[in-house]
């Protein structure tokens, strides 16, 4: 996807994010558009909604806070 590219660059690029970090972050979109995908859900059309429904997927999973929060920060 064209825009994650442009996002990843951007912050290896102009924010300095360290490697891992920038792996992770791209991992965690990329479980995020999946899920998306499989709601059928635009994802430049998303609304909280969407969010809620997705945190809640992540709770059902037994993710830590830690990492929901990771996650969330990937997407902002």
């Amino acid at each position: 996807m064209k825009d994650l590219k442009k996002f990843l660059d951007y912050l290896n690029n102009n924010k300095n994010y360290a490697h891992n970090t920038i792996i992770n972050y791209e991992a965690d979109i990329i479980e995020f558009l999946n899920f998306l995908e499989t709601k059928k859900i635009n994802y430049l059309e998303i609304e909280y909604q969407d969010i809620k429904q997705y945190l809640k997927h992540l709770n059902n999973k037994k993710i830590s806070n830690e990492t929901i929060s990771r996650k969330i920060s990937a997407l902002r």
